[in-house]
């Protein structure tokens, strides 16, 4: 007399298929996420960077008077891991009127400007004209390639992608 097995349920290989293949959804699902998360990132700061600037221009064009009455430029300075939007000619740190906007976390800028300014650009009051020209790398943390660039002409915004 030949006898069934009628126990059920999975054997062992079964259970590490079906866990093998929810680790590599999970895997899949997880790096979209985060590169998802970079993307944009990367769009909101580009954004912010153009708006700021867009901004001191503006600012600059029209000829507001500063505290003591004169005519003012505006500008925007670059720092590896902040820009700052300041009031005057040129930056000063202890300014209260600066605006400082933070990059996010894993994304840092390189700035560099046709004349040595402290990698910034000023706006001069009522022309809205810059003296200045410069080039705004945006990094990832772990890459060495940019992934970014805006380029800030005489006139203001020339190029951002």
């Amino acid at each position: 007399m030949i006898e069934k097995n009628s126990e059920k349920g999975y054997s062992l290989v079964e259970i590490a298929i079906v866990i093998s293949l929810g680790a590599i959804v999970v895997t899949m699902v997880t790096f979209a996420v985060f590169t998802f998360r970079n993307t944009i990132q990367y769009d909101i700061l580009l954004n912010q960077i153009v708006e700021s600037v867009n901004f001191s221009k503006n600012r600059a064009l029209s000829g507001r008077l500063n505290d003591e009455g004169s005519r003012v430029g505006y500008g925007v300075k670059f720092f590896n891991d902040t820009y700052v939007e300041f009031v005057g000619d040129q930056y000063e740190e202890s300014d209260t009127r600066n605006v400082v906007n933070n990059v996010p976390f894993g994304l840092h800028l390189d700035c560099s400007c046709s004349i040595d300014v402290n990698d910034e650009i000023v706006f001069s009051a009522v022309e809205g004209m810059s003296n200045n020209i410069c080039t705004v790398n945006i990094y990832r943390s772990e890459s060495d390639d940019p992934v970014g660039v805006v380029v800030i002409g005489r006139y203001g915004i020339e190029q951002a992608n």
